[in-house]
């Protein structure tokens, strides 16, 4: 088939009234990709993002993107295109966006500092960059789709664990924030969990034991100093099965005081709380 743009014969050129000649050599001269980079890209994700601007965007399923945060970065990244922006790089599957916001908007850099962090946005809150703004940013990270984002980003908290393996690889603030519902003065197990009071050397061995009895022997002495008891030593319990464990001691002296000190199953300590009355 010949091209739309293929010039004419002369024989056929005869034929043709000259205005309408004229339109057609302005029609075929000008290249075809010119006139479609020149077209504002409206696409079925561009509409989409329209339909969820608004309230619509932080509360629809269908307007919500989840992703991971593979880093942040906040620099001048040009004095006079972009200047000092936060940019958080988030992969969507194989896609990844650069998510573009003013240096104050952005959260504390240390959430992502070992990326891997699940995330959420809305689509409406997306904005293309402009496209000298895209250049200046590709030259810092290629490959990425770089936005404008007004809106909020959400941190995806990860499944509570359901075993005490899957316990045991949380960081001590996580765990403690598992197990415990308060404040540094008094706090109370979640619920699921309870206490069973058990004798270090029976429930645990080797170097766990020794450095369960180590804390024991140390917070033991702290009592008998401000006129307490004996320490009682319980299992952090869940189904049974125990997941943490925790010491608690009071006292008598200068009035009446309490204090509990929790530790993970290999007894090393993740919190606690105390206070006096």
């Amino acid at each position: 088939m010949a091209s739309p743009c293929a010039r004419p014969s002369a024989a056929v050129l005869g034929t043709f009234l000259p205005a309408v000649f004229a339109s057609l050599l302005v029609g075929c001269a000008a290249d075809p990709s010119a006139a479609t980079a020149a077209e504002p890209a409206t696409t079925e994700d561009d509409l989409t993002r329209a339909e969820c601007r608004g309230p619509r965007g932080e509360t629809e399923p269908a307007c919500r993107v989840e992703g991971v945060v593979e880093r942040q970065v906040t620099a001048e990244f040009d004095p006079f295109v972009v200047g000092d922006a936060c940019v958080t790089f988030v992969k969507v599957g194989a896609r990844r966006y650069g998510l573009v916001r003013d240096v104050e908007a952005c959260p504390d850099e240390s959430r992502f500092e070992n990326g891997n962090v699940k995330v959420s946005f809305s689509k409406g809150a997306l904005t293309l960059v402009a496209r000298e703004r895209s250049r200046v940013l590709k030259g810092f990270d290629g490959g990425v789709t770089y936005y404008d984002f007004t809106g909020e980003l959400r941190i995806q908290a990860p499944p509570p664990p359901t075993t005490p393996a899957e316990f045991d690889a949380l960081s001590g603030d996580e765990k403690y924030e598992l197990l415990y519902d308060g404040n540094d003065t008094w706090a109370n197990l979640r619920e699921g969990f309870s206490e069973k009071a058990i004798r270090i050397v029976d429930e645990l061995d080797g170097a766990t034991e020794q450095k369960a009895l180590s804390a024991y022997y140390a917070m033991r002495s702290e009592a008998f100093q401000n006129g307490g008891d004996k320490p009682e030593v319980v299992a952090i319990q869940k189904g049974g099965v125990t997941w943490a464990y925790a010491i608690h001691i009071s006292g008598r002296s200068f009035g009446n005081w309490w204090s509990t000190s929790v530790y993970d199953r290999s007894f090393e300590s993740i919190g606690g709380f105390g206070g006096s009355d």
